[in-house]
């Protein structure tokens, strides 16, 4: 059985018996589609390949988990001068925007932080088991989306690094990042062409793996999110659809070149340079609405705040519950096993 098949069956293991069921009556609104990992052979728009690895295919290409596993291995405690230490911790950091935050920390007033809520990813994991030494940390920040984090010398790094200081951690310490993806606001759909929003994640995507790589010298392992289901929002929020469904094309993309240069040495045109650290995906968590995936997940309206975009208690747990906490579980690092 491979990786991703795993993956898929540990997710449905996880459904929880009292979690909310999806009406019959209650249909996915104003924007259609279907989910990458739904769509075989058919394409987006007549033109743009699904599956997480393209051509249809939800499974990873050659290499592509004894790759991430040789990163796993080499994941050690580091102390915060960046040195190997008994004492040390092998830090995991969530980077992106107010849903990051959010499902990573739970939703909590400033002068509280960083006390995490018992449904988010960082409450529940206080209370499995892990291998020693590796910690969660959530960086995301509100109104923060890849256009704060496509530089090195962008103030959300400085901010994050304040927040580690704060904790006595620092940037030295952060191994595993999950970069998640959004555009605020953005314009152009893939309708129109290559001058999309879905291009410019891409773009920026490439720039922040580089940004990345500059702040954490440590980074070894990146993995890509983007939204979920944004057809419950109004067109004028901050993302509505498509562009919440295309983000994850974007996300693809990036995988894809991300592979192809560590097999053949080519850097994508779009992406740039991928090298020095693994980069695949994270939780793909997009789903048409209240209609299931193939793997049961849905979102319905309800777990959402009257935005449309933010998920409500119920909606983290789930989210947490049905996608993150399955996913980050069945990394072998996660249990120091690679």
């Amino acid at each position: 059985m491979n990786r991703r098949s795993l993956w898929l069956l540990l997710l449905a293991a996880c459904a929880q018996p009292s979690a909310p069921r999806p009406p019959a009556n209650v249909t996915a609104q104003m924007f259609p589609a279907t989910p990458l990992t739904d769509m075989g052979s058919s394409l987006y728009l007549g033109q743009y390949d699904g599956g997480l690895f393209g051509q249809g295919s939800n499974v990873p290409p050659p290499g592509y988990d004894s790759a991430e596993r040789a990163q796993g291995r080499l994941l050690q405690r580091l102390d915060v001068n960046g040195n190997p230490s008994p004492t040390g911790v092998i830090l995991w950091l969530s980077i992106g925007y107010s849903n990051s935050s959010w499902v990573t920390c739970g939703v909590s007033k400033l002068n509280q932080w960083p006390v995490c809520t018992s449904n988010s990813l960082m409450g529940q994991v206080s209370h499995v088991s892990k291998q020693p030494g590796l910690r969660l940390f959530n960086g995301a920040l509100g109104q923060h989306d890849l256009s704060a984090w496509d530089s090195p010398s962008d103030s959300a790094f400085d901010t994050v690094a304040t927040r580690l200081n704060n904790r006595g951690l620092s940037e030295q310490q952060v191994q595993v990042a999950w970069l998640d993806a959004v555009s605020i606001r953005p314009s152009v759909s893939l309708a129109g062409g290559s001058g999309s929003d879905a291009y410019t994640i891409a773009r920026r995507l490439g720039d922040a793996i580089r940004a990345l790589r500059v702040r954490y010298p440590n980074l070894r392992l990146v993995y890509l999110g983007s939204p979920t289901y944004r057809g419950y929002s109004q067109p004028s929020s901050v993302n509505p659809e498509p562009y919440g469904y295309e983000t994850a094309l974007g996300v693809q993309w990036v995988v894809r070149a991300a592979e192809t240069q560590r097999e053949t040495g080519v850097v994508d045109q779009l992406t740039g340079d991928l090298s020095g650290v693994w980069v695949g995906w994270g939780p793909y968590i997009w789903t048409d609405g209240a209609t299931p995936r193939s793997d049961g997940f849905y979102l319905l309206k309800s777990m959402l705040n009257p935005d449309g975009v933010h998920p409500n208690a119920s909606g983290i747990t789930w989210i947490v519950n049905q996608q993150l906490f399955p996913f980050w579980q069945s990394r072998c690092w996660w249990s120091g096993v690679c």
